[in-house]
């Protein structure tokens, strides 16, 4: 009899070693999202690459988002609050229990055709609403990750991860997005509050040119988790990182988007990518990039009669295929923000899909003291496909690192007016279709690398 109750307690014992280590992998302990393979049906994650290929176990890197620093614009503030309370009061009233604090409101599209083809009609903005809210998945939460998933060489699952929220989905949203809790629906809306939420598309990467397609053949940007080989080898490179498709500027009667370029380049053991500064009279005025446009001053005369020709002003972490200030004594011209074209193809030669080209020359003609001054400005821009886009260097950029294998080990990036849109990377907006208006509650974002 004693023996068989010591049996009981050791068995007992070892069951509840192994439950509290299951609760650790699972990360229910340590707050971290559960593996996707543990929260995921098999119909929407592939564990197998195609026919011909070998079947392989997945291989899964999570990155965090994390929401930083306070916004000083007090009208984005009020804007967040007004629609994390509005979702709360209009749909979380009984559902939700304890305190709630949303970082992230993020809408999700079924595609941007449905949503441009609604925008285009001429209906009152309230019945706009209602139309979008039909096609879309918004989405308020406390937590946020991206998980990359390799399937195959070529062939990768991104998984965004929402932990502690509450979704509203549209009745024309489909497939709903997985949680661990229920959906119940209410005022036409499928509504839940969660722990959390996932949602998987499968992308298609060029491990040489590091282009990636959607599972529809669609190009939506470029790799950033990973560089290339090339890129490693080169010690340099630029990354498409985002289209800013609401951000325009108008050229010679057409109209361009704006597309962020990150410059990589090796340093050390690491590959990095800093803000670019300008400083006046030793003091900070702009932090993380510029709009690439050269600019041509002639004659270049004195400091005291030539206002616009910056001086007492400093830029800190330029490319090397940049000059901020290059004088040509010979025919007394100024050139700022001179740009060698050479350098500047060098780190884009092995991009297939884009073209350096020049979208717009401009000049002007200013009145001084003594004469006039002839500027030219040279605009340029980035041909993808069949589109152009005007060029950014760095913008919005903190900090990116990627660590001696080429891995993404860290990305800061700042969050104009709280647009979620134009801080995440072009191929995360692209696939899941993030609404333009999604929001953060901060100034800045953080993207970083948790080991598994």
């Amino acid at each position: 009899m004693v023996g068989s109750k010591t049996s009981t307690y050791v068995l007992a014992g070892a069951a509840t070693a192994i439950l509290i280590l299951l609760l650790v992998l699972s990360g229910t302990i340590y707050n971290v999202p559960p593996s996707i393979n543990q929260f995921s049906s098999p119909s929407s994650i592939n564990t197998t690459s195609a026919s011909h290929d070998v079947v392989v176990k997945p291989v899964e890197t999570l990155y965090q988002v994390r929401t930083l620093g306070d916004i000083n614009d007090t009208i984005h503030l009020y804007i967040f609050r007004s629609i994390a309370n509005e979702i709360i009061n209009k749909y979380g009233k009984g559902l939700i229990n304890g305190s709630f604090y949303p970082r992230y409101y993020v809408v999700l599209y079924n595609s941007y055709k449905d949503y441009r083809a609604i925008m285009c009609q001429h209906n009152d903005l309230e019945s706009i609403s209602n139309l979008l809210n039909k096609i879309s998945c918004r989405i308020l939460s406390e937590r946020m990750y991206v998980v990359i998933q390799h399937n195959s060489k070529a062939k990768i699952n991104i998984t965004l991860v929402f932990e502690k929220g509450i979704a509203v989905c549209g009745e024309k949203y489909k497939p709903l997005p997985r949680i661990d809790s229920s959906w119940i629906i209410k005022d036409g809306f499928h509504i839940a509050v969660f722990n959390y939420l996932n949602i998987t598309r499968t992308v298609h990467v060029n491990m040489q040119t590091g282009s990636v397609v959607d599972s529809h053949g669609r190009f939506i940007g470029e790799w950033i988790f990973h560089l290339t080989n090339r890129s490693m080898y080169s010690n340099e490179t630029l990354i498409l990182y985002n289209v800013l498709p609401k951000t325009i500027m108008k050229i010679d009667n057409k109209t361009y988007s704006l597309a962020n370029l990150i410059y990589v380049e090796k340093c050390g053991d690491e590959y990095i990518a800093k803000p670019i500064m300008i400083l006046r009279n030793g003091t900070i005025v702009h932090r993380g990039g510029l709009i690439l446009i050269e600019k041509i001053i002639s004659p270049y005369q004195n400091i005291g009669s030539c206002p616009i020709c910056g001086e007492n002003i400093r830029i800190m972490n330029l490319p090397p295929f940049l000059t901020y200030r290059k004088i040509v004594p010979e025919n007394k011209t100024l050139i700022m923000y001179d740009v060698k074209t050479n350098m500047f193809s060098r780190a884009n030669h092995h991009k297939e899909l884009m073209t350096i080209v020049i979208v717009g020359k401009h000049e002007h003609i200013y009145k001084t003291i003594n004469g006039e001054i002839i500027v030219k400005h040279i605009i340029y821009g980035v041909k993808i496909r069949d589109n152009c886009y005007v060029i950014g260097i760095n913008l919005g950029l903190i900090n990116l690192t990627y660590s001696n294998d080429g891995s993404l080990l860290e990305l800061e990036m700042s969050v104009t007016t709280g647009l979620l849109y134009n801080a995440l990377p072009m191929i995360v907006d692209k696939v899941f279709c993030i609404g333009y208006n999604s929001l953060v509650d901060a100034s800045a974002i953080e993207i970083s690398m948790i080991s598994r």
